[in-house]
């Protein structure tokens, strides 16, 4: 005869022991760079989402009583991230039941309130100086054992905030404006992580376990695969990737058509396949950027061929990636062309833990995507997503991330995270602009052309039991012509069914820079002597519109057209290559009555503002005169409202 549960055992079975481990300030500053947490599975009853939304306008000034309340939650848990569109006005937090915080919205986004420090936070400075940042991202994490309100007064705008709720019979320290000494120096530690990367030693993991270093330096042709492969036990605790070229490679996407994979376990199917700059953070292309676990630019103490002290730097990944029966690993070059890599492995020898979960990233593609949501990662099974890397291809100008993103876990119903729009996603206000995070950021943002995202999980990295989906919403105008890519990457059971394929050639292939009504200088030079037509390769890894520009080697002026099929007036903005340097260049319609100038941007895109201009229908000869020896691209015609 079976015995009815008791109350004791009623919570045993559904939340784990009572005795659970206490949560204090401290451990949950820990959660924001414990990587090696993410391998760990989901702790029975751990949930983690975001709640959203927009406030359409500020309450009245003086009116004490009119606050909006952001977000509420019962039980143990924290607060592990909010984000504000230019934040304002006033922040009320109650922890159970107690109001422990009331400040300028504005100053506890900027870490100008105790005991919140800038290196937890992260501003998007607007344009205007006048003006409040367009974004503030704060990562400092407020516990609550009870539960939590947060409250706003006097600002309008959109926000998220993202939390974790614990299991009932944990003991979760309340937020407290003032830190004990042992939450001081977490906090310090901490901070002095988010500011200046992980070190040697931390990426290492335990200080007892043997470190095995693994280097390959080759010449990789088109078709070739530098790889290797280990037995036994162990975890990868980094993996770097260098150019061995001084120069980066000629074409811009050669990187992009060069696949990572790895193997776990003798299994025949990668846990990991991804184009090799995707993987590391930078959609397409290689785009510099720092986030805590992975990026594209890290000094190293492996020398690079040819460099100078300081330029030895790699690509980087720091997810730990447990193995009980060995790996293999490899890099296949499609580019087309040839490419000197080195690949740099730091493998721990130490034991993963028996119930230690897998890493997975992988990568897929819709050119163009012709849904209404664009999917990321489905998968099946228990685990924590931690990462995603997001490229978008739009040869047409205006804001294509309007759109939420959405995570669904174990169920339907259980939908968690519904977010706002793909820039709040990236820690960015809309329209995404370039920014780069310790967590989230844009390595490149134009009005056109290929954007690229990064967004890194950690102590709010979304927990699933059974399976989970996330996706986009795509709000392209039809018909459709926005391409997506991505890497998702998360910790899983090694055998989970997902529903991703193997990389075909077609996946990899990536459309020539499209920028909305550009006009090609190349055949539009009149006469001789100016100079020469290059083509994509010898443009110094730099995209070129139509795949071809104008190298100009003379100082004495030449005449260019700019053809108009009708009279109109517009912006007219020139595009150069911000990689070829030059002193100014100054353009003059034939008549004399128009003309701009502008000085060489060391830190700019290489696209120079012409201010409005006139043009007739016809040809539109105009003089250039350069000083200096620039690389032009194309006119860019922008219609004036």
């Amino acid at each position: 005869m079976r015995r009815p549960l008791t109350l004791l055992a009623l919570l045993l079975s559904i939340c784990g022991p009572l005795a659970a481990q206490p949560v204090t300030q401290s451990d949950l500053l820990r959660r924001l760079i414990d990587l090696d947490r993410l391998m760990r599975p989901p702790t029975k009853g751990e949930r983690t989402g975001v709640r959203c939304g927009t406030i359409l306008r500020a309450d009245p000034v003086g009116n004490a009583d009119d606050w909006n309340e952001l977000a509420a939650f019962n039980g143990p848990g924290a607060i592990t991230r909010i984000f504000a569109e230019r934040p304002a006005g006033i922040l009320r937090i109650t922890v159970d039941g107690t109001v422990v915080l009331e400040t300028p919205f504005a100053d506890w986004m900027a870490g100008k309130s105790a005991p919140v420090t800038p290196p937890f936070c992260a501003v998007e400075a607007s344009t205007d100086e006048n003006r409040p940042p367009r974004s503030a991202t704060c990562y400092w994490p407020i516990g609550f054992s009870k539960s939590i309100r947060l409250w706003t007064r006097d600002y309008h705008g959109t926000y998220q905030v993202g939390y974790v709720q614990f299991p009932l019979t944990t003991a979760v320290a309340p937020f407290q404006a003032t830190l004990s000494d042992d939450d001081r120096e977490t906090a310090e530690a901490v901070a002095e992580v988010l500011a200046q990367g992980l070190s040697d030693e931390q990426i290492d993991g335990a200080a007892e376990s043997v470190i095995l270093p693994i280097a390959i330096q080759q010449n990789l042709a088109n078709g070739k695969v530098i790889q290797d492969q280990t037995s036994g036990t162990g975890i990868i605790r980094s993996i770097f990737v260098g150019l061995t070229d001084r120069l980066n490679p000629p074409n811009p996407y050669t990187l992009h058509k060069c696949v990572l994979r790895i193997y776990f376990d003798g299994e025949s199917q990668p846990a990991v396949e991804a184009p090799l700059t995707d993987f590391f953070g930078s959609a397409y292309e290689l785009h510099r950027l720092r986030a805590l676990p992975l990026g594209t630019s890290r000094a190293m103490h492996v020398p690079l061929p040819d460099r100078r002290y300081g330029e030895d730097r790699y690509m980087y990944c720091f997810f730990p990636m447990p193995f009980r029966a060995g790996f293999r690993i490899e890099i296949q070059n499609v580019s087309g062309e040839e490419i000197g890599l080195l690949l740099y492995l730091r493998v721990s020898r130490e034991v993963p833990a028996d119930d230690a979960l897998y890493f997975h990233a992988r990568y897929r593609r819709e050119s163009p995507c012709q849904r209404d949501r664009y999917p990321l990662l489905e998968t099946r099974g228990q685990g924590r997503l931690v990462a995603l890397t997001l490229g978008v291809d739009r040869p047409r100008r205006g804001w294509w991330g309007a759109g939420h993103e959405q995570i669904v876990s174990d169920s339907d119903e259980q939908q968690v995270w519904r977010g706002t729009n793909i820039a709040n996603l990236f820690d960015g206000a809309a329209p995404l602009r370039e920014h780069r995070g310790v967590f989230g950021g844009a390595a490149a943002a134009p009005a056109f052309g290929k954007s690229t995202g990064y967004r890194i999980f950690m102590s709010d990295a979304p927990t699933f039991f059974r399976n989970v989906r996330f996706d986009l919403e795509n709000r392209s105008d039809k018909p459709y012509a926005t391409d997506y890519g991505s890497v998702a990457y998360w910790y899983g059971e090694l055998d989970a069914r997902s529903f991703f394929r193997p990389l075909r050639m077609a996946d990899m292939n990536v459309h020539p820079l499209r920028i909305p009504e550009a006009i090609e200088i190349e055949g539009r030079v009149v006469g001789d002597g100016w100079g020469r037509e290059i083509d994509q390769d010898q443009s110094r890894g730099f995209a070129l519109s139509g795949e071809r520009a104008v190298m100009l080697n003379t100082d004495t002026p030449i005449t260019i057209e700019i053809p108009s099929l009708r009279a109109r007036r517009v912006r007219l903005k020139l595009r150069t290559n911000p990689r070829r340097a030059f002193v100014n260049i100054t353009v003059r319609s034939a008549d004399g009555n128009q003309e701009a100038e502008v000085t060489f941007d060391r830190n700019g895109d290489g696209v120079y503002d012409l201010g409005e201009w006139d043009l007739e229908l016809g040809a539109n000869p105009v003089i250039v005169e350069c000083g200096g020896y620039p690389i032009v691209d194309c006119w860019i015609p922008e219609p004036l409202k």
